[in-house]
């Protein structure tokens, strides 16, 4: 496993996080016009939105893709992509043609062949980076406990649909692991026992769908409780 970075408070967890993502897109951007990353949803991310919206010359060669969203239309209070367009991309002001969103709205199945498809054609070889928040439960993304999706290493999006509330659409294993850099958000006194589980490594991902990233070659974890 990568880096772990421990925080204390939520302003230097907010920094640490935003420095790692500026070196992963100086040294991504040194061969390449644009710098691929991979936004979750979730309470953990907010105040990081908040801090990036501020990081104009630094967001202004991002291309915006999404690790997964709830099938509802993108003005729902419970979208993703509402949520982080507002705290971010409206304030970023990052072009829409730069934001590779999923329309959740369309349904899990059509969403997820279509995000499919986009994924195909825009990041095939994997983003550059991508953001995961932890969960309570030890999910990633929407890979929940138990999911059939946990061994999922061909295709890169998939429908959810047994999803603790509504139908959602992830990105799969696969394309995590075609990625170049992880980070893993572990924020809230609710996640301690999930992050002991993710660093003691005594269970399957199966049950703890988080100890897949274990596997992955560039992790690098942030925590504050």
């Amino acid at each position: 496993m990568g880096e772990i970075g421990r925080f204390h408070d939520e302003l230097s967890f907010i920094e640490g996080i935003t420095e790692v993502i500026r070196s992963t897109a100086e040294r991504v951007l040194e061969s390449k016009d644009t710098f691929d990353i991979g936004l979750c949803g979730g309470r953990s991310p907010e105040a990081l939105y908040r801090r990036l919206s501020r990081e104009r010359g630094m967001t202004g060669r991002w291309r915006v893709f999404f690790t997964d969203e709830r099938c509802v239309p993108p003005d729902d209070s419970l979208s993703n992509y509402g949520m982080i367009k507002r705290l971010l991309l409206d304030p970023a002001m990052i072009s829409p043609e730069r934001v590779f969103r999923i329309r959740g709205e369309h349904g899990p199945e059509t969403a997820a062949a279509e995000y499919q498809e986009l994924l195909e054609r825009e990041a095939s070889q994997g983003l550059d980076l991508i953001i995961l928040g932890l969960g309570a439960d030890g999910h990633i993304a929407s890979l929940f406990p138990g999911s059939p999706l946990i061994g999922e290493r061909d295709s890169l999006a998939c429908p959810v649909l047994d999803a603790p509330d509504l139908p959602r659409v992830t990105i799969t294993p696969g394309m995590i692991f075609r990625s170049g850099r992880v980070i893993l958000l572990v924020r809230g006194e609710e996640k301690r026992e999930a992050f002991r589980r993710f660093l003691e490594r005594k269970e399957s991902a199966l049950y703890l769908p988080s100890l897949l990233l274990h596997e992955h070659e560039d992790l690098h974890v942030v925590v504050i409780f």
